[in-house]
């Protein structure tokens, strides 16, 4: 007979934790689009990770970087990720999304990574363009070759799942089918995403498939927009790694008004 339930969660002594910050599009001068304070935000972020239940082992940061900046804006978020990286002692996975400009963030971080915790490997690639290139494929084939302990995360900006707003639909991944070549069979446990800028959960290829809420702001889930529309908002995620399978929560930040003017209604027209 199995065990009580509360006797499992109980049982658990290692709480094995990694957290997604996704969208962040920074503008420069110290504000992300919409106008919050990059420095309010993350100081926020790095508060609540202090929370024993939220303390990473890894943090993921799944594209969308920069919002038509400068190679100084790269510098400035490179600067906050080494914060954070000092503060927890934990690596930092950055990804590129569609809004990134591919020759300075190239210059800042790298364009693939592959990182380990005790129990886990983290591989993230480029997918600033929303097709998985040939090339693309074969390397993820050959790093998931061989398993690794507990499993492997792979971190990437498009989601291969199709948003529930109709205007995004046909704006994830485009050749999901390499996609899954890749991940079926493989030692992936859970796929993170972004660009979507709002929380959403799937399956892909038989793997658990999350998109991140957006740091920066919120899509607003409204079916007869006609275009991308955000709103105020502020999010991360933290995925724990559990005897159960992955669960991943969202978490949402305390943005002040007086940060926020000229954030409702803002479009990124090219999301």
């Amino acid at each position: 007979m199995n065990a009580p339930l509360q006797d499992v969660v109980g049982s658990i002594a290692v709480r094995r934790v990694l957290v997604q910050l996704s969208d962040v599009h920074y503008v420069g001068d110290g504000r992300l689009f919409g106008g919050l304070s990059l420095r309010n935000i993350f100081t926020q972020v790095r508060a609540i990770l202090e929370l024993p239940q939220y303390t990473p082992e890894a943090i993921v940061v799944t594209g969308d970087l920069v919002h038509r900046g400068t190679q100084a804006s790269y510098r400035d978020l490179q600067r906050e990720f080494e914060l954070l990286r000092v503060a927890f002692a934990v690596p930092i996975v950055v990804t590129f999304g569609n809004h990134d400009d591919m020759e300075r963030a190239g210059a800042v971080f790298p364009t693939t990574q592959i990182a380990y915790t005790e129990t886990h490997r983290i591989v993230s690639f480029d997918n600033s363009d929303p097709e998985i290139t040939p090339q693309q494929e074969r390397w993820l084939s050959d790093q998931l070759a061989q398993p690794y302990r507990s499993g492997t995360i792979l971190a990437f900006h498009h989601s291969p799942l199709p948003s529930l707003v109709p205007i995004l639909q046909r704006r994830g991944m485009e050749n999901r089918g390499a996609l899954a070549r890749v991940v079926e069979n493989s030692d992936v446990i859970q796929i993170l995403t972004g660009h979507y800028h709002h929380a959403m959960a799937g399956t892909f290829a038989g793997v658990p498939c999350w998109s991140s809420p957006a740091l920066s702001t919120q899509q607003i889930m409204a079916p007869q927009l006609a275009e991308v529309d955000h709103g105020g908002g502020s999010g991360f995620s933290v995925v724990e790694l559990s005897e159960f399978g992955p669960i991943t929560t969202p978490i949402w930040l305390d943005i002040e008004q007086s940060e926020s003017d000229s954030r409702s209604a803002k479009t990124i027209a090219s999301t």
